[in-house]
């Protein structure tokens, strides 16, 4: 099911992933749906995110949206009010914090965040990591059209010593086994 029709099924104007083991949503991954009311909406967002630029958008879109309890300073009044839905991010729209829950056959988007107690080197990992698999999926020998577009495919027929094998431990190392309690938004 694409992104639209998620929406669509859900009558959600905005879709949003979030981290596994938290419970608000993530700017990794947004869809808003083309209308006057949500481009309203979306307007004043930025324009308040302009004016405030201390608080963080993260935070904005779960309190400006109503996902969380998080409040913002100076909320803008009178914002049309849009549904937004979570989306699946056990496997479907995961991402590293948190884990995921490792189905290659569903996984459609993996965010690659930092984690709760980030490293200073972090932005290095993350730099490598996303180079390792973008060198992976540009590689002559990935057949990624012959896996009907998905690298998730692509990775969870990567054997032993493949070349592909290197990336698919990555994603591998992040799986968990069940998913966390949620925690509040920070």
């Amino acid at each position: 099911m694409t992104i639209a029709a998620i929406a669509s099924a859900e009558d959600a104007q905005v879709l949003m992933a979030r981290h596994l083991d938290a419970d608000c949503l993530n700017m990794g991954l947004i869809y808003i749906q083309a209308s006057a009311r949500a481009a309203k909406w979306y307007s004043q967002y930025l324009d308040w995110l302009h004016l405030h630029p201390f608080e963080r958008e993260q935070r904005g879109m779960n309190s400006l949206l109503g996902f969380t309890k998080q409040r913002v300073s100076f909320p803008p009044e009178e914002m049309p009010q849009l549904k937004v839905v979570a989306l699946d991010d056990a496997n479907e729209f995961a991402s590293s914090r948190g884990g995921w829950l490792g189905d290659w056959s569903r996984l459609r988007f993996f965010h690659w965040v930092n984690p709760s107690e980030t490293a200073s080197h972090w932005s290095d990992v993350k730099v490598g990591d996303l180079t390792a698999l973008y060198e992976a999926a540009l590689h002559p020998a990935t057949d990624i059209l012959g896996a009907g577009g998905s690298m998730a495919r692509v990775l969870a027929g990567a054997g032993p010593g493949s070349l592909l094998r290197p990336v698919r431990d990555l994603m591998d190392s992040m799986r968990v086994a069940e998913a966390p309690p949620r925690r509040e938004c920070w």
